[in-house]
């Protein structure tokens, strides 16, 4: 299944993910647990996973952290500090 589309509330701390399947959205992942401080998620493909990867941005901490998504779980694959704290486009 691939990761088609992610929607994020960011005051809650809540994603999930949705494929299209057969003209369908269909949500096949959602987390509960992710940090209500991200305030960019940008896909790339950032590692050799077949799968889209996200960076996470938090401008409040000045942190980076790429991750591996398969399948919609996270996988963190490197945290990078000392970004700055003003980027409001990545």
């Amino acid at each position: 299944m691939t990761n088609d589309l992610l929607f994020y509330d960011q005051s809650a701390g809540h994603s999930e993910f949705y494929a299209i399947v057969g003209g369908r959205i269909e949500r096949f992942k959602q987390h509960a647990d992710w940090r209500d401080s991200w305030t960019q998620i940008i896909p790339g493909h950032f590692s050799d996973s077949p799968f889209t990867d996200l960076l996470f941005y938090d401008a409040g901490a000045g942190e980076g952290v790429f991750s591996a998504m398969p399948g919609g779980q996270t996988d963190p694959l490197r945290t990078h500090s000392g970004w700055r704290d003003s980027w409001t486009q990545i």
